[in-house]
């Protein structure tokens, strides 16, 4: 593993992250990861991968544990990326937008389970709509891409194990109604 940036302390911990997430998936990274760390840009945004450039950030404002997790989160799409080419899954999705979000809940929702239970972190307890009142379109696809596809991801693997997971990412699911109905 590599840096760019200003690494912060806890970017020490990148090593035994990966280790971290080679052995809870059963895959192996295949190629080297570059972490860059930067200061927030959008408050909206602690990190992301990139599947078609493989640049993967992370911001360094916030705590020790959100960055940690931040980090997690982005190298595990990475992990995803070099097992099931993520960047031709939303190629094959393109100019279908209810297939496009149930193969990007399919990809969050396997790396906010990988937080979940890497980090003992109850994403499900947080991701919730308000009892009342106006939801943004933001909030509404966020709460289904990272809630519901962990929900999906975690009902998959429960049934059918890593196997059953690793078909999902050979044919994922074509509708948002299937992420919400895994049986």
């Amino acid at each position: 593993i590599t840096f760019a940036g200003n690494p912060p302390p806890w970017s020490e911990s990148a090593s035994g992250v990966m280790a971290e997430l080679e052995q809870w998936r059963g895959l192996s990274f295949k190629e080297n990861l570059q972490v860059t760390f930067q200061p927030q840009d959008d408050p909206r945004l602690n990190g992301w991968y990139n599947s078609e450039t493989k640049q993967l950030v992370v911001a360094t404002d916030g705590s020790d544990e959100l960055g940690r997790g931040v980090m997690l989160h982005e190298m595990y799409h990475a992990l995803q990326d070099q097992h099931y080419d993520l960047y031709n899954l939303h190629l094959e999705s393109q100019n279908k937008p209810d297939y496009d979000k149930a193969v990007t809940a399919v990809i969050e929702g396997e790396a906010m389970l990988a937080v979940s239970e890497l980090m003992n972190y109850d994403f499900l307890a947080h991701a919730q709509l308000p009892p009342e009142g106006d939801v943004s379109e933001r909030l509404f696809e966020n709460i289904f891409l990272y809630g519901a596809g962990l929900k999906f991801i975690k009902a998959v693997r429960d049934d059918g194990g890593w196997e059953a997971v690793d078909g999902v990412f050979t044919d994922p699911p074509r509708a948002t109604t299937l992420i919400l109905n895994p049986d």
